[in-house]
């Protein structure tokens, strides 16, 4: 599995960012129309990584470059707290990854997407407290993070 995209809306430091990590295709969310727009990156080379025959192979290097100051550690972090397996999700994301040459996507929200490119959506809810005492919590979205993914 390949994180491909990532779009926060309303996190505290990074207010409706598109952060692409490369792939065949780079996307942006266009919050006036509500759309998620797919655009195919001509600079994308096929198994680019790959080190041998044999499966070996890295799928994917991103780098985050900037100046002091300008949310380099605000994305880790994001990543960190709200894609890594265990703690339900708190923020309101869009998410595309890859899987088996598959593009799939997870959001919070609804909105207009390119169905011929991404072919999965999970679509999650806000986590409903189960008793009344409980409404004091904030539990997040039911998102408990990807399986099998590290975040180092």
């Amino acid at each position: 599995m390949e994180i491909v995209y990532i779009h926060t809306k309303k996190n505290n430091l990074l207010q409706n960012q598109n952060i692409n990590f490369g792939s065949q295709y780079r996307f942006e969310f266009l919050s006036d129309a509500n759309e998620l727009i797919s655009i195919k990156n001509e600079l994308y080379i096929a198994d680019f990584y790959t080190i041998n025959k044999s499966g070996a192979n890295v799928v994917n290097v991103s780098s985050i470059i900037g100046k002091n100051g300008t949310g380099k550690s605000s994305i880790l972090n994001f990543l960190k707290n709200n894609l890594s397996s265990g703690l339900n999700l708190q923020e309101e994301i869009i998410s595309v990854y890859k899987e088996n040459d598959v593009y799939k996507m997870i959001a919070t929200s609804e909105f207009k997407y390119d169905s011929q490119i991404i072919t999965e959506i999970q679509l999650f809810k806000k986590k409903k407290p189960e008793k009344e005492t409980d409404y004091f919590f904030d539990f997040g979205y039911e998102f408990r993070g990807f399986p099998n993914t590290d975040f180092v």
